[in-house]
């Protein structure tokens, strides 16, 4: 057989190698960070393969409001916390979103601010919105941003957040925002 076609041979079966080496490699590392959900609170706990995120919401997950009527100040608060447990190396990363289920009032008449707190300093939490941001109507899904717990915690660690619902005076009569309803909730996904 000649020497150029055995090197040909060869240089086909490293080239077929390498790609499945590849292809390997890929799967391994999507299969370690794809996320499950379990247990009996389905969408409140995220177990990833090298760790274990939770949120926990103050009297409740739901945020309603009903006969809300204009005034300084939030007109609903929802708190909550995110607590991560991370085993892994690699910073575990999250996102926030407000899923609006229900919102009858006219656009923009409703706004929304969020803060957040590194409790345990570890990562960071998803950026505050200090400003006040209108809320469309309708039901939609609102991004809220991404936050992040380091690498190997050691334990739980704790983002705190406040996300506040306002109904501000316009300086007109808005009588026909009576008897409207908003309705959500905030959701968690942990991301690769």
């Amino acid at each position: 057989m000649d020497n150029n076609i055995i090197t040909e041979r060869r240089i086909s079966a490293f080239v077929v190698f390498g790609i499945v080496l590849l292809i390997i490699t890929a799967a391994v590392t999507y299969a370690y960070f794809t996320a499950e959900i379990q247990g009996s609170e389905e969408e409140d706990t995220v177990t990833l393969k090298g760790g274990i995120m939770q949120i926990a919401f103050d009297g409740g997950k739901i945020i309603n409001l009903e006969g809300a009527f204009p005034k300084p100040g939030p007109v609903a608060t929802k708190d909550f916390t995110v607590t991560g447990n991370n085993t892994t190396v690699a910073p575990m990363n999250y996102t926030l979103t407000l899923k609006v289920t229900e919102n009858t009032f006219s656009s923009n008449v409703l706004k929304y601010r969020m803060t957040g707190t590194n409790d345990d300093g570890s990562g960071s939490t998803v950026p505050d919105i200090v400003d006040l941001i209108d809320l469309e109507t309708g039901a939609k899904d609102i991004f809220l941003g991404s936050g992040t717990f380091g690498a190997t915690t050691g334990g739980d660690k704790v983002h705190s957040y406040s996300l506040e619902i306002h109904f501000p005076s316009s300086g007109v009569i808005q009588n026909e925002e009576q008897n409207k309803n908003f309705s959500g909730y905030v959701q968690i996904l942990g991301i690769e």
